[in-house]
């Protein structure tokens, strides 16, 4: 079966959908409500459920994704697209993979986290700019649950409290930081790298239901690259709440966009000093530098899935402001070459050079080194890829990884030989200082 139903858009239809297929397996909502980029994205927003298929944890994910998108041409499947693009030729998303790769998605030996991938022909589209919702459904399970928030049939009501049952625990103390700072150092000046990614955690337990969390944070905490990813077994204990500002990669009708960030000021109360934070951003020749460095690195990466001569730099170093830090974004642009899948220019840029530093396979071996506990889910990306042909993804920064009771958060930040000690680290602070109080208060 295949059903597509228009639904009203008003707030209670969206806060009843949201609720709902928050309870389905395999649930990942891609909050991206509010998207800046350097082409004309619609705002949207997209709520996966009920896939077909979903990989294991010993698959290798590029070729388990490949062979999954080989069956897009059987005759079932194709039906199902051709149906789509008869009877809703507004939808922006056909159906397709969605999901999360953690840092070391790309490393089989390491089993501490995995990819969590499936293959989505359930779904409901948020369109903010038409004020349309579609929902597309093609099992019985999926169509139920959407008939009974038509049918106001699944109320609201009270949800479960989540809450944090301990103080934050830093991984390091300053003292541990600067120790790893000044060995970083020590690899700089010995020409081992150009720039280092440093990063460092911090813990706390919790009770209640993750998604409740993301639901209260994301209006304190809205990020244009934003998403809610279930995780493992128990999808309503394990979860990724992601409140990304930077883009990874996209593709579409063969044009590549990755988008990294390089620089950061912390917002602040007082709107003078929040625009003096602003200036020193655009004037710091050291941030500029970073950023740079970050961009030639992905100008690589571009460069081994695109056409000959086709990578450019279309804007560098442009200022953004977020709800508690200033960036400067740049913007890298390519065609890919046609002997390439999409997704094989995802996983062979991947991870972020944004988020290890440069040359990256070095870098990535000093954080590895260095850093107190391995990064998970942090710094890996969530992604989808719609049978249309367009793939995006993100940056998996200023998220929460909730599992097994325990609640990470993670910040950093790109260390050069002009770094400081005491910056770098208020710095890796300031990013993630938002979330940390806002779970705090809940």
């Amino acid at each position: 079966m295949l059903q597509i139903i228009t639904l009203e858009y008003s707030e209670s239809m969206l806060e009843q959908l949201r609720r709902a297929c928050a309870v389905a397996s395999g649930f990942i909502w891609l909050d991206s409500a509010s998207p800046w980029n350097a082409s004309a994205d619609q705002p949207n927003e997209l709520l996966l459920f009920n896939p077909d298929w979903q990989n294991t944890a010993d698959e290798d994910v590029l070729s388990a994704m490949l062979e999954r998108c080989d069956t897009w041409g059987d005759e079932q499947q194709q039906r199902y697209t051709s149906t789509l693009d008869a009877h809703s030729p507004s939808l922006r998303f056909r159906g397709g993979l969605a999901g999360v790769l953690p840092y070391p998605a790309l490393e089989p030996s390491d089993q501490r986290v995995y990819p969590a991938v499936g293959d989505y022909r359930n779904f409901v589209e948020i369109q903010h700019d038409t004020q349309r919702i579609f929902a597309v459904v093609a099992d019985e399970e999926s169509y139920e649950l959407i008939q009974q928030v038509v049918d106001d049939k699944r109320p609201i009501g009270s949800q479960p409290d989540f809450s944090l049952t301990s103080e934050w625990q830093w991984a390091w103390d300053r003292g541990a930081y600067q120790a790893a700072f000044n060995q970083v150092q020590a690899y700089l000046a010995a020409g081992d790298c150009y720039q280092v990614n440093l990063t460092q955690q911090c813990r706390a337990s919790f009770a209640g239901p993750p998604f409740e969390a993301y639901w209260q944070l994301r209006g304190k905490a809205r990020a244009p690259f934003s998403a809610y990813v279930s995780l493992g077994r128990d999808t309503q204990t394990d979860a990724l709440l992601c409140f990304s500002p930077e883009r990874f990669l996209r593709i579409e009708k063969g044009q590549m966009l990755t988008s990294p960030i390089k620089g950061t000021r912390a917002r602040l109360a007082d709107e003078v000093l929040d625009s003096q934070q602003r200036q020193s951003l655009s004037g710091s020749d050291k941030d500029r530098a970073e950023n740079l460095m970050i961009v030639d690195l992905l100008r690589n990466d571009l460069s081994r899935f695109a056409r000959k001569g086709s990578v450019k730099v279309p804007e560098l170093f442009a200022l953004h402001s977020f709800s508690n830090v200033h960036h400067l974004i740049s913007h890298v642009t390519a065609e890919l070459d046609p002997a390439f899948h999409p997704l094989e220019a995802l996983i062979g840029c991947f991870p972020g050079g944004s988020i290890t530093g440069a040359p990256k396979q070095r870098a990535r071996e000093i954080i590895e080194e260095l850093e107190a506990v391995p990064r998970g889910y942090y710094c890996g990306t969530v992604f989808s890829y719609s049978r249309s042909g367009l793939l995006d993804s993100n940056i998996a920064i200023r998220s929460v990884h909730c599992a097994g009771g325990s609640a990470s958060v993670s910040g950093g930040g790109g260390i050069t030989t002009g770094s400081v000690c005491e910056a770098e680290y208020d710095e890796s602070v300031d990013k993630i200082r938002h979330l940390m109080e806002g779970l705090s208060r809940l």
